[in-house]
This record gives structure tokens, C-alpha cells and sequence, in this order.
């Protein structure tokens, strides 16, 4: 990975479990920024503490430091340039071009109001999006510069708002779809984990050695009206036979019907295969359905 570059991956068990998905940035030829989810940043930290021994690295925790603010949606470049690149920004070392012409998985460093800025082209909606980072006592400035720059094209939104557009997308979430005792291959993101290099890493000889073929697998489902499954709501077959569980549902605002994610026996897992999912005691027709489940256009 070059510097300016970043990388979605997967922090893994030595018996080939996901121990979290992060985000890479190469910053520099000998300095890299690891973003992992909020409730695993301490896990994370003292994973790649415990890994670093024996190296020539060191591994400084900054999540009390840094802050996150992002901005997703079609309109997102075009409120970064109204809020960032006018006199009075408060932001140095930031072109126009740098933000246009940024594709994604790449990254500008600037500065603002005299301290760090990283503004990235990630993001894990489903859209076009940038992640700015920047030192905690300045979050708040930026923020209420945003929000005035968006005007009425920016809507604040939290987690459960971010969790429904991830999940049209067909995105995996950890502690849902992604967990110590999930293979990647169950999920779809084998071709996340870097088999292709030659070298080794805490992990490989348990993603290569697992049989994953009886194993169960994560399908989309989508349903008629109104209610939707759960996570942790059963899913039958034809027969009544239980064999498997959501792992993420939503009525989708976009799509305008029910959705989920769930793993199944892999004989469940073929598309347009009628299943069952237990709403609260009732059934909910679904069908298997390829993800994603929308695609922005």
C-alpha cells in the first residue's frame, strides 16, 4: 500500500476469526493510522501492541485525541468545498483539486485553525463520502462549520441512520456479521483477507486451513410490507425447520420494504429460495435476494 493510500481490512484471530474490521491509512513510509470501530478501539490497541513486540514499532493509542466527523451523501464534495475552501476557513495546505479529485480510498492532509486535518474519501455507507479527522478540542468548530456550509443539503444523523444505509448496501458489521467465531469466507469478504501475499500474519494458516463449505453463510433477504426481522430472529425453511438467524434487519427507507442479512445453512443460501423469519412470535415470508441491496447510482 503506498503513502496516500488506504485500506479496508480485517483484524484477525490466529484460528482465522474476525477480530474487527478496520481502516488502514498509510500516512507515511513509516507511520500508518488504524481506525477500528469505536467499541473495539481498546481491543484493537492492545491486539497490535501485543504484535508490535519484537519490532522495530511503536503503537500510540489516540482515540481520546482524535475526533471523527463524516460527511456522506451525493452532495458531500460540494460541502466540503463551501465549508473548507473559503476565506475564513480556518483550513491551510487544501486545494480544490485535492477534494475533486480524490477517488476513493485516498486521502488530503491539511491543516485547520493550526492543527492536523485528515480528510479521507472513505466511508462505510454505501456513498460517496469523506472521514475528516482532526484533534478533539477542535470537533466542534468544524462540525457547526459544516452543518452552516450544508444549509439544508445536511441532515445530522447518528449510528442506527448509518447502520440502515450499510445494510442496503450489503455491508458487514462487526458484533453482526463479523465476530471471532465467523470465518471471512462465511461472510463474502475472503478477498479481503491478503492470501495473495507471500508473507505471513497472525491468521493465515487459520483462514487457509478452515473448511468453510458446511459452514453457514451470510444471504440478503427482503420481504413484503411493513415489519421486519431483527437481528437474532430465527430463520425457517419451507419445512419449519430452523436454520439459521438475522443478523441485521431493517424496514429499508429507501427501498420502501423490508430487508436483512442473516446467516443460513449453505442449502438455504441459493437466490430466490422462500424462507421464513420469526417476527415476534409470527412468520415473515422472505426470499434470499443478492446484495447489495441498493446501489447508489
Amino acid at each position: 500500500m503506498s503513502v496516500g493510500r488506504a485500506k479496508y481490512s480485517l483484524l484477525l484471530t490466529e484460528g482465522g476469526g474476525v477480530i474487527d474490521d478496520v481502516i488502514t491509512y498509510r500516512l507515511a513510509e513509516d507511520h500508518f493510522l488504524v481506525v477500528a470501530n469505536a467499541s473495539n478501539a481498546e481491543v484493537d490497541a492492545a491486539e497490535l501492541t501485543a504484535r508490535a513486540q519484537g519490532f522495530d514499532v511503536e503503537v500510540d493509542d489516540a482515540s481520546d485525541r482524535i475526533s471523527l466527523i463524516a460527511v456522506q451523501g451525493p452532495a458531500s464534495e460540494q460541502i466540503l468545498l463551501d465549508a473548507l475552501l473559503t476565506d475564513g476557513s480556518g483550513v491551510e495546505g487544501l486545494t480544490a483539486e485535492d477534494l475533486t479529485s480524490m477517488k476513493n480510498y485516498r486521502f488530503a492532509e491539511c491543516s485547520y485553525r493550526g492543527q492536523d486535518l485528515l480528510i479521507a474519501r472513505t466511508g462505510y455507507t454505501g456513498e460517496d463520502g469523506f472521514e475528516l479527522y482532526l484533534p478533539d478540542e477542535l470537533a466542534t468548530a468544524l462540525w457547526e462549520q459544516l452543518a452552516a456550509a450544508g444549509g439544508d443539503r445536511l441532515t445530522p444523523c447518528g449510528l442506527a441512520c448509518r447502520d440502515t444505509l450499510r445494510l442496503e448496501a450489503g455491508m458487514p458489521l462487526y458484533g453482526n456479521e463479523l465476530g471471532r467465531d465467523l470465518h471471512p469466507a462465511q461472510s463474502g469478504m475472503a478477498r479481503v483477507v491478503a492470501l495473495k501475499s507471500k508473507g505471513d500474519f497472525v491468521g493465515r494458516a487459520g483462514v487457509e486451513n478452515v473448511e468453510v463449505d458446511d459452514l453457514p453463510v451470510l444471504i440478503g433477504l427482503v420481504a413484503e410490507g411493513r415489519r421486519a426481522g431483527r437481528a437474532g430472529a430465527a430463520v425457517r425453511d419451507a419445512q419449519g425447520q430452523e436454520i439459521g438467524t438475522v443478523t441485521s434487519g431493517a424496514l429499508s427507507p429507501t427501498l420502501g420494504h423490508p430487508i436483512a442479512m442473516a446467516y443460513v445453512a449453505p442449502s438455504a443460501a441459493e437466490v430466490g429460495t422462500e424462507l421464513v423469519i420469526d417476527v415476534r412470535g409470527k412468520d415473515l415470508p422472505v426470499r434470499v435476494a443478492r446484495m447489495p441491496f441498493y446501489r447508489r447510482g
